[in-house]
């Protein structure tokens, strides 16, 4: 009983990133535990209540709906034929909405502290999709819309002529109409429902097997996951997978490319070009699946929780909610395989064998890439150096020693035992040295190489 009320707090605390414990949400809630499609008559138009939602009350109207938001919940609605607006203010809720490159809108509303009712209402036309310019490198940036064409200025009048002229004054010329400028190429990012227009502008030639064959993939990835893709859903994770969308994706080669995908289908139950990007940049996803969050809960913190030491993340801590995600949504990164090395090893010290699930590479990447600053979980080093004890020369302390002088400028070896990624549990005598040279730096003195309190209470409040 104690272990199933501590799991539904952490639901509370995880779904909404709030860090108050509190009860659930009552029984009267409404909860959407699958996609939910609402026709609405005037005008005629499908909106998507998403997988995970939940409302305190819904009306549906003819042309619009009105939802009550309960505390400590989230709802999400979606529409792909028409951008929606929203009406309705409340302390303690935030209402965000964006539009993804395939002009479906996503509007979210998320009561932390207080409650709300809403009422969304369909424009006269689809959401603009802004492409982003920079957000964490690797490309497929620029402006979402096209240059407007100049106006044309006006052609000067005729001066009127004096009254007794000895000459006509002659006409003014008419100004040359500027000419409009060339609309910019559509970004990769937008063009990839379009495998020809993609190919191009990825700069390589189209390859209509590699479509065919990418394509079965995606089919079968669908299958596999549960995930019901329309054809045009189909089509550009297709494409995405034989071209990529940007620099960023590119480089991941086509195999990462369907890993991501059938990352995506797992964890998110749809294609986002948008989350694509951001994954493939090292970034957490905007889009979400609060539905498919609560699913993998269970072994998602019980993963963090072995990594940290931490009964649950602080979303406060950038590197924690990073790793979080990372997890949840499986981001990957600019690669680095001494980060690789050393997520590995600590996965297998944990774990006592080698990773082999995409959670399990989620894993190794979270430590290494977003959690592992010199082995320092968290704001302090408190969290490891705790093992250390005076005179230590052996145990995970001393392993986590040696990460943290690897990855602040004191290497032990190059390679082999003690080396970056191979951290051992033993103080040696090339720990010692390195050990010796950064108590030296920060001014530790005599600077011995072994582990004494002064280290001890250095590390403990860094």
């Amino acid at each position: 009983m104690k272990k199933n009320t501590f799991i539904l707090k952490i639901v509370t605390l995880l779904v909404v990133g709030w860090f108050t414990l509190t009860s659930a949400a009552s029984a009267a809630n409404l909860n959407y535990t699958a996609d939910q499609t609402i026709a609405l008559s005037s005008p005629a138009v499908n909106l998507t209540i998403l997988n995970g939602s939940v409302a305190s009350s819904l009306v549906v109207n003819t042309d619009s709906i009105v939802v009550g938001i309960p505390t400590s919940s989230s709802f999400v609605i979606t529409s792909a034929s028409r951008d929606l607006t929203v009406a309705g203010s409340a302390a303690g809720v935030t209402v965000g909405k964006s539009c993804s490159a395939s002009q479906v809108v996503t509007v979210t509303i998320t009561a932390t502290t207080g409650t709300g009712t809403y009422t969304i209402l369909p424009s006269a036309g689809k959401c603009t999709y802004e492409a982003g310019g920079g957000g964490g490198g690797g490309g497929g940036g620029g402006s979402g819309s096209s240059s407007s064409t100049p106006a044309t200025p006006a052609t000067s009048a005729t001066p009127a002529t004096p009254a007794t002229p000895t000459t006509t004054p002659a006409t003014p010329a008419t100004p040359a109409t500027p000419a409009t400028p060339a609309t910019p190429a559509v970004p990769a990012t937008q063009a990839v429902g379009d495998a020809a227009l993609l190919s191009t502008q990825m700069g390589v030639t189209r390859n209509e097997s590699s479509e065919a064959s990418n394509n079965s993939k995606v089919t079968n990835s669908a299958s596999e996951f549960k995930v019901n893709l329309d054809d045009s859903s189909k089509t550009i994770a297709t494409n995405f997978i034989t071209y990529g969308i940007s620099n960023a994706t590119a480089k991941l080669g086509s195999g990462e490319r369907l890993a991501l995908i059938r990352d995506q289908l797992e964890t998110l139950g749809r294609v986002s070009v948008d989350a694509l990007e951001q994954l493939a940049n090292g970034q957490k996803p905007a889009d979400r699946n609060i539905g498919n969050e609560v699913k993998q809960l269970p072994n998602v913190l019980k993963t963090f929780q072995a990594l940290t030491g931490q009964k649950a993340p602080n979303f406060q801590d950038p590197k924690q909610d990073l790793a979080w995600n990372t997890m949840m949504y499986r981001v990957r990164f600019d690669r680095n395989l001494t980060k690789e090395k050393t997520g590995i090893a600590k996965f297998k010290a944990i774990f006592g064998r080698a990773p082999t699930t995409p959670l399990n590479w989620a894993t190794v990447r979270a430590y290494g890439y977003a959690l592992n600053t010199g082995a320092v979980l968290g704001a302090t080093s408190s969290s490891w150096a705790d093992a250390l004890s005076v005179g230590l020369t052996k145990g995970e302390g001393i392993r986590s020693l040696q990460q943290y002088l690897n990855t602040h400028g004191f290497v032990i070896v190059a390679s082999g035992p003690g080396s970056p990624g191979n951290e051992t549990d033993l103080l040696g005598g090339l720990t010692s040295q390195a050990l010796a040279k950064w108590q030296a730096s920060v001014g530790l003195t005599p600077a011995t190489g072994q582990v004494g309190p002064g280290t001890i209470n250095y590390l403990k409040t860094r």
